[in-house]
């Protein structure tokens, strides 16, 4: 399962407020259906004058499902047919449309901008802390490093499957690993040091004689022999975005969903304004590009701090890891 956004733009939106007040969506296998309703009385999305485009998440949806939409009239039951079937997104917005109007956007800028600049800021946020911040299901597969540790470049929220050292056919016993994906639920939080730890069998000192067996269950050295199954992402204990990363996105979409140049003939650049005298009209606008003598990722110092708080570490490899493979050594 996936958490999949299904953005769907209402044409002639007057007339359809005329007959309709909630959009109903509908999910099916392959594209010939069967389509099944999964909305709701409650959890359908209702219809707004001046409102355009909307957005509905399927959390229990699959890149591979097909979804088609109908407009409802809760009162008068009347029901348009329905529309042609259309696939969603795999990855959830961070915000919507409606946070970025709550902030004060005038209705002169339309959805589908409003739309593309969450889109556009999220991506960008994304690349700047090289991950994510919604649940995504995914398999990785990853380089074995001849110990009992392999660690993930993002958060882990739950692991589903472990395959070990080649075989992808038969999957780990469960007890066999442990998963560390503390999100600050107990006070621990392993977000910055996501990992998979196996239980390794070891000889007791004290039991029968000889040496001391350690490491008997390792993750083998090679490429990309390890896969992880599960689903990732840097998210809350309720398993929501944090706020700072909501708040930082909104702020880039407002500040770049402005005209970018006046319409009283002289250049407005899109930066803050950062003075402003009253009884004079005098306005000083700042540009984001030059507005600090230091280059910094936003030109904001605010965003730019919560996306250094929220950049990934980068990920290192152990020397005896890297002597194994040049030696061709290898750890069982």
């Amino acid at each position: 399962m996936a958490t999949i956004k299904l953005t769907v733009t209402v044409e002639k939106l007057d007339n359809v407020l005329t007959l309709f007040d909630v959009m109903k969506v509908y999910r099916a296998a392959v594209v010939g259906g069967p389509y099944l309703e999964i909305t709701a009385p409650g959890t359908r999305v209702a219809l707004v004058a001046g409102q355009t485009v909307y957005t509905f998440d399927d959390v229990a949806g699959d890149p591979a499902f097909y979804y088609k939409t109908s407009y409802f009239h809760e009162t008068t039951l009347l029901e348009s047919s329905l529309s042609d079937p259309i696939q969603g997104d795999a990855d959830a917005l961070y915000v919507s449309i409606g946070d970025i109007r709550g902030e004060g956007v005038p209705a002169t800028v339309s959805d589908a901008r409003i739309l593309e600049g969450i889109q556009t800021w999220q991506a960008f946020v994304d690349r700047t802390c090289r991950q994510w911040f919604v649940p995504r299901q995914m398999t990785w597969d990853l380089d074995g490093n001849g110990t009992t540790l392999l660690q993930l470049p993002v958060p882990i929220v739950s692991v589903s499957a472990l395959y070990m050292n080649g075989d992808f056919s038969a999957a780990v016993a469960p007890e066999a690993f442990v998963v560390y994906n503390g999100r600050g639920e107990s006070g621990r939080d392993d977000r910055k040091n996501p990992r998979v730890k196996l239980v390794s069998a070891e000889t007791n000192i004290f039991e029968g004689v000889g040496p001391v067996q350690r490491n008997l269950f390792t993750f083998r050295v090679g490429e990309k022999n390890q896969r992880l199954v599960g689903s990732f992402g840097f998210i809350e204990p309720d398993g929501s975005t944090p706020a700072l990363i909501k708040y930082a996105i909104r702020k880039l979409v407002v500040r770049s969903v402005r005209p970018l140049w006046s319409t009283g003939g002289g250049a407005s650049p899109a930066g803050p304004m950062i003075e402003e005298e009253t009884d004079r009209h005098r306005r000083k606008w700042s540009d984001a590009s030059v507005a600090s003598k230091v280059w910094t990722t936003t030109g904001d110092p605010e965003i730019d701090q919560i996306l250094a708080t929220y950049r990934a570490p980068l990920a290192m490899r152990a020397p005896r890891t890297m002597s194994r493979r040049l030696s061709g050594r290898s750890a069982s």
